[in-house]
């Protein structure tokens, strides 16, 4: 009796775990469907970007000019311009010490005061509308044979670069024994811009 109760019960359990089987295959397989459909729509989303970029990447290239620097054009002079020279001395007045310095005149009083403080010559009659005077002052030496004045004047588009050329004695010069300040005022015929540059050289006495 034991054995002909358990047969039908083996069997009730037998498909059961068949049928269980069978729900949970149903079930997996309704899981790889949705996420196969879910792959797909994002791989045809990602598609779709990609395309659009690509499209739309060739469209600018195509539409958009590319952004050209030019080099910056060469610097050449225009030319050289003539140096006059109004007043020039090894020693000034009053023999007070002085500095290197370079300064550019562009009016009558300042001019007028800078040439009283080193000579006493008269001033120049000078146009400052169409001209600037140049005063350079080589600053206190220990002997004569020094010397300081403008030398080359280049003239540029939007300036003028006047080179100022310092002198001194070689050692076969020679010289006084007393100190000097070199100056020289000299007229440049220009209303640009003034740069200076500096030329040193050792004039032979030989």
């Amino acid at each position: 009796m034991a054995a002909g109760k358990s047969t039908p019960h083996r069997l009730l359990l037998h498909w059961r775990t068949i049928f269980g089987l069978d729900n949970r295959l149903k079930t997996l397989k309704r899981h790889v469907l949705r996420l196969t459909l879910v792959a797909l729509a994002s791989c045809s989303l990602f598609a779709c970007a990609v395309f659009d970029r690509v499209v739309n990447s060739g469209a600018n290239d195509t539409a958009t000019e590319p952004d050209i620097v030019e080099p910056p054009a060469a610097t050449e002079p225009v030319g050289e311009l003539p140096v006059r020279v109004l007043h020039k001395a090894d020693y000034n007045i009053d023999d007070q010490p002085t500095v290197r310095g370079y300064q550019v005149l562009s009016e009558v009083a300042a001019y007028t005061d800078a040439l009283k403080k080193l000579s006493v010559e008269f001033p120049a009659t000078i146009n400052f509308d169409e001209n600037r005077v140049v005063l350079a002052t080589m600053g206190t030496q220990p002997s004569g044979g020094y010397s300081i004045g403008a030398g080359t004047v280049t003239e540029y588009a939007d300036k003028v670069v006047v080179q100022i050329d310092l002198v001194s004695p070689a050692d076969n010069c020679l010289t006084t024994a007393a100190l000097s300040n070199p100056y020289e005022f000299a007229l440049v015929p220009t209303v640009k811009p003034i740069e200076f540059t500096e030329e040193t050289r050792i004039q032979s006495c030989e």
